[in-house]
């Protein structure tokens, strides 16, 4: 038995799929949509120790810098990041919560210091087929935002930054390099990353 859905498109989408009429767009939509679930179902079943395969790609000190450079005009370096690959342990959650609240306390740059650790830990999720899903507006404080500059002030402990984490994460694909996972989450976040630089 089969159930039969209505998808809303925007009519640009429409034209554009009006081009390739060869494609069967509901065998598409189906496929992604069972992609999609299977991802969200792997959330609760994920490998704990696989992400640290990956961990080298965003969290060491070159990275990091590089990271920091694309965000931050201001190239000053503060402190050094040898702390970074004391950070990890087996699991996800614990070592990107651990990172993001030392990494507060580290303060290694001059400015840019709560964009650099968000965009690492997004782009890190990305290579790890999820990403963060955050509330940010112009002209408002979302909580989303408060939770960051909370954090850089020190006021966030690790359960809490664990929790947010956790409760913030959503499936994504996975990029094909590391360059269009830090892209990809400088892109989507913008808002967010032009609030948290006033």
């Amino acid at each position: 038995m089969s159930k039969t859905i209505t998808l809303s498109i925007s009519d640009a989408m429409y034209a554009d799929m009006q081009e390739f009429r060869e494609i069967n767009y509901s065998e598409l939509a189906r496929e992604r949509i069972a992609e999609y679930l299977a991802t969200v179902k792997e959330k609760h079943e994920y490998f704990p120790y696989e992400f640290l395969i990956l961990k080298d790609l965003i969290f060491s000190s070159d990275k990091i810098i590089e990271i920091h450079d694309l965000i931050e005009k201001d190239k000053t370096r503060m402190k050094d990041l040898f702390w970074v690959s004391s950070i990890f342990d087996l699991s996800l959650f614990d070592s990107l919560a651990k990172f993001l609240h030392v990494f507060a306390k580290a303060h290694p740059f001059e400015d840019g210091n709560k964009r650099t650790a968000f965009v690492c830990v997004d782009a890190f999720l990305r290579l790890n087929r999820f990403k963060l899903r955050i509330n940010a507006q112009k002209n408002k404080t979302t909580e989303d935002e408060k939770f960051f500059w909370q954090n850089a002030n020190h006021q966030k402990m690790l359960p809490q930054i664990k929790q947010f984490l956790q409760e913030h994460i959503i499936p994504c694909r996975k990029p094909l390099i590391v360059e269009q996972a830090i892209k990809d989450s400088i892109k989507e976040n913008q808002q967010l990353l032009e609030n948290l630089a006033d």
